[in-house]
């Protein structure tokens, strides 16, 4: 994996540099902290992912990203580094095509685990950041929700059974238990709800499922949350 670093702050740019050198796998293509060069040096040195500080000089970082996402026509996944995971900071990276999240305090290991995340497509997301997500969407009440999404009228009524067991934090397992389908059924009908849903994790399909009030939170989950 080819790796291009854009941190606008010299010894941390050469932090992350060195430490992305000794991780296996991983390629340093460049490092840069100007937001001027980011494109450029992405395409040019064939960057697999672009590790960014959503606070890149010389440009907007969200801008940035749309860009990188338009240009590498999809094959480029940016990670954004936010000073903040408020929600609106978070659906505004995600927005802009992020493949996934940090904040400037991530250790070593999550970055690592960020990396890894991605280059199996799928979106990266710290444990705090999905309950700060998941919290949001619950504290809107049904009646103030958008009513239901037209996407979910694509959905069969078994892919939408799976849908909401998803969203209680059921596994496959349980529910194919629940269900009494195969664990291998249960797989496929939710990689058809993703899929129809342009979703790209078991946990964007929960946060969406809360968002467009296809469930509710029970009592004990508000206060847990």
């Amino acid at each position: 994996m080819r790796v291009l670093v854009v941190e606008p702050q010299t010894i941390v740019r050469a932090s992350i540099s060195a430490l992305l050198s000794e991780l296996p796998g991983i390629d340093v293509a460049d490092a840069t902290g100007s937001g001027r060069d980011v494109v450029s040096l992405a395409l040019h040195s064939r960057a697999d992912v672009v590790l960014m500080n959503a606070d890149v000089e010389d440009t907007d970082g969200y801008a940035l990203a749309r860009t990188l996402r338009e240009k590498g026509n999809g094959r480029i996944d940016i990670i954004l580094r936010l000073s903040t995971t408020r929600v609106q900071d978070v659906q505004h990276a995600l927005d802009a095509g992020a493949t996934g999240i940090l904040t400037r305090d991530s250790s070593p290991d999550v970055m690592a685990d960020a990396l890894d995340c991605v280059a199996k497509g799928r979106i990266f997301l710290e444990p705090a950041t999905i309950r700060r997500l998941v919290t949001a969407a619950m504290s809107v009440p049904p009646h103030a929700r958008a009513g239901e999404h037209p996407c979910l009228s694509e959905l069969t009524d078994r892919e939408l059974q799976i849908l909401r067991l998803v969203a209680r934090a059921l596994n496959n397992r349980q529910i194919a238990a629940h269900l009494m389908i195969s664990e291998g059924t249960v797989k496929a009908h939710l990689s058809r709800v993703l899929g129809k849903l342009r979703l790209a994790s078991r946990t964007q399909a929960v946060v969406f499922a809360y968002d467009c009030g296809l469930v509710t939170p029970h009592p004990h989950e508000r206060k847990s949350a």
